[in-house]
């Protein structure tokens, strides 16, 4: 039993018999619908060597989201935030979603590819009981309200944050003060995701994305659990 285990699923005859209290644990259902939100805004590292690295590796997490995903029975789609509008692809399952999803971040905010963006994306649009997943650099607060908003309207939401440092540090493009300022904002802006109530983890590329991801898992479903109590 940990806190905001449901009293419901206490196992009472394995508590008595061992003294404390135990639960009973379910697997999560599979085939369920899983909407992976990439932030391709980039601010103001748009255009720049920054921006590229870091949305190749905002990339790289969601393509790790999806094949787990995918994995597991689960229908997956993926919702691209760019400056000028967004790309959705809803939740599909099979070797065909991956390809799609492949496709589209291959494509994500590239140069000479046309593509038909939409000015936003409708609430309906995203299944009522789906899993959204943010994958962000939080360097602006669009994608972060874009979350709030989901969460706000019942879907159960978590933030895969990317750290820049060690992109920023090794770039000629930022100074010593410029390189804390960036620091600092990218803790104030962890900060305010947890003020949300949003369940966050933060992965450094070059580090295991795998633990991360697995990580967000844990927090997420606490975070059901403990919304399930109140």
């Amino acid at each position: 039993y940990q806190p905001g285990d449901r009293v419901r699923d206490v196992n009472w005859k394995v508590t008595a018999r061992r003294g404390t209290p135990h639960i009973n644990r379910r697997r999560p259902e599979r085939g369920g619908d899983v909407v992976i939100v990439l932030d391709a805004t980039s601010d103001g590292w748009r255009q720049s060597d920054i921006g590229s690295a870091l949305l190749q590796r905002a990339g790289q997490a969601v393509w790790g989201l999806a094949r787990n995903h995918l994995a597991a029975q689960d229908r997956v789609g993926l919702l691209t935030q760019q400056s000028d509008g967004v790309d959705w692809l809803p939740p599909k399952g099979g070797v065909r979603a991956k390809y799609r999803v492949l496709d589209t971040l291959l494509g994500a905010n590239a140069s000479g590819r046309p593509r038909s963006r939409r000015p936003a994306i409708h609430r309906h649009d995203i299944p009522p009981a789906a899993l959204v997943i943010g994958v962000s650099s939080l360097s602006n607060n669009t994608t972060l309200r874009s979350l709030a908003a989901m969460r706000a309207h019942g879907r159960t939401v978590g933030v895969l944050a990317i750290d820049a440092a060690q992109i920023l540090h090794a770039t000629d493009e930022l100074d010593a003060p410029s390189l804390r300022l960036a620091s600092m904002m990218f803790e104030a802006h962890v900060a305010y995701v947890r003020r949300l109530g949003l369940p966050i983890v933060t992965w450094r590329p070059g580090e295991d994305l795998d633990r991360a991801i697995t990580r967000l898992a844990e927090l997420t479903r606490r975070s059901i659990r403990t919304g399930a109590m109140a």
